[in-house]
């Protein structure tokens, strides 16, 4: 095989490899567990076909499996219609693409324990 045939794979191969940490550095969810504090903030819309929906948004901090401290902005899906329940655990999942992007309630035992320890501080 000529050098420049070596050359050539190698640069493929190294392209191939970067593009799969980048993939992997922008697409994989962190979570972060946070606690509701408050009722967040009612915004009202409408869809398409003029049918009105309401969301309610949230700023407040949540914390990762280690106990590092990131500030959450995020919302409840149009189809729930009411706030998150008062005191409920929430897991948010945040790439680095897309920001959070998905939330599930859980329970308080499910929470890392460095991640319940900052909850009780707050």
């Amino acid at each position: 095989m000529s050098k420049l045939a070596k050359s050539l794979i190698s640069f493929f191969v190294l392209l191939i490899v970067a593009g799969g940490g980048f993939f992997y550095y922008m697409m994989v969810p962190t979570a972060y567990y946070t606690q509701i504090t408050d009722k967040g903030t009612e915004i009202k819309g409408t869809f398409d076909n003029k049918e009105e929906y309401v969301q309610y948004e949230y700023s407040q901090a949540g914390y990762d499996k280690k106990g590092n401290e990131k500030t959450l902005e995020f919302m409840t899906h149009p189809d729930l219609g009411r706030p998150f329940k008062q005191d409920a655990y929430l897991k948010i999942n945040v790439t680095r693409f897309k920001g959070e992007n998905s939330y599930e309630e859980v329970q308080k035992s499910e929470i890392p324990q460095q991640a319940l320890e900052k909850l009780a501080e707050k």
